[in-house]
């Protein structure tokens, strides 16, 4: 849409017929099927004769900055079109592939003589967020093509553009997503087409390099481990499934008795994000076995005996070493089934010791997730929550919890200690984002 204006003047020759003319665009709106950000009160100046279209100045809002452009067009044959158009764009906030937001400014230059086009462009961007999810995206991304395109684009396999971007993030993104929590930097080259990007190049942090108070992280089993190295290599053409090596450390505490050791407690992973290969040691010396027993119930297994419920706790210890060995980061019972189940510690209020704590949650609805988890001990503590969403900063939230005691090793529970408590509870919930 806009206000166009346009003057003309034909000569007609026996064997040949001559068009000039100008046209002008005010205000002007349109929205390209394949990129998430239209063109916006854009102004276009051009000149056209019957074999080529010159484009004086083009400019427009877009993605939140600004466009600028010339080139032309020339007209040959059907589906011989040379064209060439170079210009600029400055202050954007590209939202594009999903879960990828960046800002910065470059140049382009858009070639080619029938679809696909090529966009070459080099991209500096000043700020960036990362948010997607490191597995396989490309067989399940689709684009659905409006039906007012030409019946030869809405073909599958038709696309308008093929890119070849070259970025540049000296200044660093941050990438926030099930696998790390870190700024990091490098160069990045972008092939494909916008609905299927495909990513090439490395980003790294180096040791000591901070993106936020507590520095950069990642996480083994809701465990934070921070950082010290970090790199990541794209290159495979078909998958975002970068190849990793991290070097990361945290610390965890296991109460004794009346005593706390602490470990300090080194993780390696190598391989790729979907095939990663993780190599856990700690400071006192253990086996892997003892560290992820450690990470999920606060506790090592020599000590498990000790508690009461021995064989509970030792059978619990033993179930999530094997959930966090077979899948360290979590994602198969989700896949298979939607649910997130997590295993950690809890306390028992009956005598202040670590406990075994079950949660299972699903998110139903972009609005709706719901949330349980039950503690095992002799005072036991049960949670159901649900959540909807009423906007991107308000969520409305019921929650009912529940504790009691449970039968001893012999059945008999004191009248003294019993105790059965439920509580409902309803809250409004406001969240917001500071940068």
């Amino acid at each position: 849409k806009g206000v166009m204006a346009i003057s003309s003047q034909s000569k007609i020759n026996p064997n040949d017929l001559a068009i000039l003319g100008s046209a002008f665009i005010e205000d002007g709106y349109i929205k390209v099927t394949t990129l998430p950000h239209a063109f916006e009160n854009f102004n276009l100046d051009l000149l056209f004769s019957s074999d080529k279209i010159l484009i004086n100045r083009f400019t427009s809002l877009f993605a939140n900055g600004r466009v600028n452009a010339t080139g032309q067009v020339e007209i040959k044959d059907f589906k011989n079109f040379p064209t060439r158009i170079q210009g600029s764009y400055d202050n954007v906030k590209f939202k594009i592939p999903e879960g990828f937001s960046t800002e910065g400014s470059g140049d382009f230059l858009i070639t080619g003589s029938w679809f696909p086009f090529m966009l070459k462009s080099s991209y500096v961007i000043s700020n960036g967020l990362i948010t997607k999810k490191f597995e396989n995206y490309l067989s399940n991304s689709t684009v659905k093509r409006s039906n007012l395109l030409p019946e030869f684009l809405r073909k599958k396999g038709s696309q308008v553009l093929e890119l070849n971007v070259a970025t540049n993030i000296s200044r660093g993104v941050q990438i926030t997503n099930d696998l790390i929590d870190a700024k990091m930097l490098g160069n990045l080259t972008i092939t494909g087409t916008p609905e299927n990007p495909i990513l090439a190049g490395q980003l790294s942090i180096a040791k000591g390099t901070l993106s936020g108070p507590k520095g950069p992280q990642m996480f083994f089993r809701e465990t934070p481990f921070q950082i010290t190295t970090a790199d990541l290599k794209f290159n495979n053409p078909t998958r975002l499934n970068p190849a990793l090596y991290i070097e990361a450390m945290t610390t965890v505490s296991e109460k004794i008795g009346n005593r706390t050791q602490n470990y300090d407690i080194n993780l390696l992973i190598q391989g790729t994000a979907e095939n990663p290969v993780i190599n856990l040691s700690s400071n006192p010396p253990r086996n892997e076995k003892d560290i992820v027993t450690l990470l999920a119930l606060g506790v090592s297994s020599e000590n498990i005996g000790e508690e009461k419920n021995s064989e509970f706790y030792r059978q619990s210890a033993e179930i999530g070493t094997a959930i966090l060995s077979a899948n360290p980061l979590g994602k198969e019972i989700k896949n298979r089934t939607g649910f997130n189940v997590k295993l950690s510690s809890g306390m028992d209020e009956s005598n202040n010791s670590p406990v075994p704590k079950v949660t299972v949650s699903r998110q139903w609805t972009p609005r709706v997730g719901t949330s349980a988890s039950r503690t095992f001990g002799d005072f036991v503590t049960q949670d159901v929550k649900v959540e909807y969403q009423l906007n991107k900063h308000v969520s409305l939230i019921g929650s009912w919890e529940g504790k009691e005691n449970v039968p001893t090793a012999t059945g008999v529970i004191q009248q003294k200690d019993q105790k059965n408590d439920s509580i409902l509870g309803l809250d409004l919930e406001y969240k917001i984002e500071f940068k």
